[in-house]
């Protein structure tokens, strides 16, 4: 009798041992992996993508989701915390980046209509630099091609929607959207060589 507890007995803690074996492999699994809570206040890449996000902002105001640019990014960072393959932490990087690109660009609008009669008589590199160096990674140029062109599209259309004559709008960033996306499908070859002169001449004027 005695031995048969015994052996139930062994039988029993066998049974234990193995369900925290089962238990210690399960959480060392891919499955368990994609099955975590994933926060970008709490994550590793917080900073790193923040400064991702700002870098674009600054080139295009308007986030491209679908691009390879932004995907390759979010996938990059999610590695850094062992979450690339969870498609619920991939939702939460997406949400924050519309969150943040929203939060940008009412920041950006007061700076630029707070500063709007400085904006005409700045010359293209300054102003570009002005606006834009803040957002720009510490190992970028400010004065890449893709924030110049940003630069001449702004103040085109300041000018065009006659935001410097005192104007304001709520319907700012729908605006300059659809202003900026027109001038995307311009094909015509030295569209922005044409702008860059259109830009110069009302600088000068607006020095005289």
């Amino acid at each position: 009798m005695q031995c048969s507890v015994r052996k139930l007995d062994k039988l029993t803690g066998d049974v234990a041992l193995l369900r925290r074996e089962v238990a210690e492999l399960r959480g060392k699994s891919p499955a368990s992996a994609t099955s975590k809570a994933f926060k970008i206040n709490t994550a590793s890449c917080k900073r790193r993508f923040n400064l991702y996000l700002r870098s674009r902002f600054s080139c295009r105001p308007w986030l491209e989701v679908k691009s390879d640019d932004f995907k390759n990014e979010v996938h990059t960072c999610l590695a850094m915390d062992d979450m690339r393959t969870n498609p619920a932490a991939f939702q939460e990087m997406v949400s924050h980046s519309l969150h943040k690109f929203r939060e940008l660009r009412n920041q950006f609008r007061r700076k630029i209509l707070a500063d709007k009669q400085s904006i005409p008589c700045k010359g293209l590199g300054e102003l570009c630099y002005d606006i834009f160096h803040s957002y720009s990674k510490a190992d970028e140029c400010t004065l890449s091609q893709e924030r110049m062109h940003a630069t001449i599209l702004l103040r085109h259309f300041l000018h065009k929607k006659r935001y410097f004559n005192d104007r304001t709008s709520a319907s700012f960033w729908a605006e300059f959207r659809s202003f900026w996306e027109e001038i995307e499908k311009d094909g015509r070859p030295q569209k922005w060589e044409r702008l860059e002169e259109i830009d110069k001449r009302r600088t000068e004027r607006a020095r005289d």
